[in-house]
């Protein structure tokens, strides 16, 4: 993917089109969730990202993936988030943690649910609980080699985090973080498949 803006395709959803006859649920239930994320990053259109979501939560039940059960409500989360409905985001942030439980949940979706999470708390007025969460997040030995996409949205949760500790010595320190890394790339969008070798999913 060249710098600058989404491919066309992914920003304005028209993959759905796609015929996916013949496609295993994983890999639908993959490509829809990859499709979300962009959707989400691209022009923010929370009507067509929660019609998406609907849709890979369909594929991953079918699919039986745990992982991808759970990058579905760090995704979903997002859409409740922002149209301002917490109490659903809370009950599907409750129920997602008990299935990260699981032997076959992958560690790239626990890291996007707390991600999800994190976020949560931040909005919903306890920014101490989400910088916890997230700062617990990023600390972990191998977060440093998890996708760039990932990697640059925890931290922008976690700023918003600490943005509203009011700690600007802390603040101004995940800022110049977040600038050495993603700034020489140009473009921090990185696209991983939710469902595929990174995530271990299946």
């Amino acid at each position: 993917m060249t710098s600058g803006a989404l491919a066309p395709g992914w920003r304005t959803g028209k993959f759905s089109a796609a015929n996916t006859d013949g496609v295993s649920a994983l890999a639908r239930a993959s490509v829809l969730g990859f499709m979300a994320n962009a959707q989400m990053n691209g022009n923010g259109d929370l009507a067509a990202t929660h019609t998406t979501c609907h849709q890979q939560l369909l594929a991953a039940e079918q699919a039986r993936s745990n992982s991808l059960r759970i990058f579905h409500a760090a995704m979903q989360t997002y859409c409740y988030l922002w149209n301002g409905h917490l109490a659903h985001a809370e009950v599907l942030l409750k129920d997602a943690g008990y299935l990260c439980a699981h032997d076959d949940a992958a560690v790239i979706a626990h890291i996007f649910l707390c991600s999800s999470h994190g976020l949560f708390h931040a909005i919903n007025g306890d920014a101490e609980a989400g910088r916890k969460m997230l700062e617990n997040t990023i600390a972990l030995p191998f977060f440093e080699q998890i996708p760039a996409s990932v990697w640059l949205l925890v931290h922008a949760n976690l700023l918003f985090a600490i943005a509203n500790c009011e700690d600007r010595n802390a603040l101004e320190s995940i800022a110049e973080k977040i600038r050495r890394h993603a700034v020489p790339r140009q473009n921090a969008f990185r696209p991983f498949q939710p469902g595929g070798r990174c995530t271990g999913t299946g």
